[in-house]
């Protein structure tokens, strides 16, 4: 998430390693990391269409300059708006009214905010150094479906032909060998990172170093 936007202002930048890094924006990170740790966590399928509607109503009023009491209660407008077009019976799919506004206050922090709304790919259009992007393929939080093809478009756009990428068989956001990818998984599992990843990760650095 980082290293591109250094590397996008500086002209010093030896190599980039992109480890599980964003392609789109935070917006569309967040509906589609809900949508597959939901799924698979085998939540009902009514239940996770709800909670993508109503993160999608909540998402599209986030901005970086609405003072944070203002957009408290402007969310929670809209949160009262949405659960009113809901049926007795959806409005059990989905948490009790207070557990959801409490759940409004992670929206408003500035990182967030910022988050949110950050276009990866703006810096990665600029990026002239050489690349190695490194994705697990049961990555549930940054999905290599969805990110990758972007990552890979925007440095094809800066005309960088110097990019290796690899979509690795069996490991998590966190580059554990796994078997769910689920986040809860993550502490269960006495690998910290795959010596594997690493000494690939190794060897395209040495081969990309003075």
């Amino acid at each position: 998430y980082l290293a591109p936007m250094v590397a996008s202002q500086r002209d010093d930048i030896g190599w980039l390693v992109l480890l599980a890094g964003p392609g789109v924006n935070g917006r569309e990170v967040l509906l589609n990391q809900a949508q597959l740790i939901a799924e698979a966590a085998s939540a009902p399928a009514e239940q996770v269409a709800l909670s993508l509607q109503l993160n999608r109503a909540l998402y599209a009023h986030i901005d970086t300059t609405t003072p944070q009491a203002e957009l408290r209660q402007k969310l929670k407008q809209v949160l009262a708006d949405e659960l009113a077009k809901l049926s007795p019976e959806q409005r059990q799919l989905l948490p009790d009214t207070p557990k959801l506004e409490a759940s409004l206050e992670g929206l408003l922090s500035p990182w967030y905010r910022y988050f949110m709304l950050h276009e990866p790919r703006e810096a990665l259009r600029q990026i002239q150094c050489p690349v190695l992007v490194l994705n697990g393929d049961k990555d549930l939080q940054i999905d290599p479906r969805l990110n990758v093809p972007a990552i890979e478009d925007a440095l094809r756009q800066a005309g960088n032909s110097r990019v290796e990428v690899h979509i690795l068989k069996g490991y998590n956001h966190l580059f554990q060998s796994c078997t769910t990818g689920l986040p809860t998984e993550y502490a269960q599992l006495e690998e910290t990172f795959s010596p594997t990843v690493l000494e690939l990760m190794t060897q395209w650095i040495l081969g990309h170093s003075p």
